[in-house]
């Protein structure tokens, strides 16, 4: 999460200074696009919470071969969330 959002209150110099980052490299991460496996997390969390009838089949003993079937290596991941 960015500072901004979690610190509203604070100044960004101020947060850089606590963590002891420097105010550009915050603004780079800032930019920076969402990782590989972010994007897959991300991706694997919808599908996770979904409602089941998106996916038209229970969710839990199915899931798994929704995932596989769809070409989704998740149990590395899955471990993470």
């Amino acid at each position: 999460m960015a500072m901004r959002l979690d610190f509203p209150d604070y100044p960004v110099k101020l947060m850089c200074q606590v963590w002891d980052v420097s105010r550009s490299g915050y603004y780079d991460w800032l930019r920076a696009k969402p990782s590989t496996r972010s994007q897959e997390v991300t991706r694997l969390n919808i599908l996770i919470t979904a409602d089941p009838g998106d996916l038209g089949e229970p969710r839990c003993p199915l899931l798994t071969v929704h995932l596989t079937e769809t070409g989704t290596v998740a149990k590395p991941l899955l471990t993470v969330l």
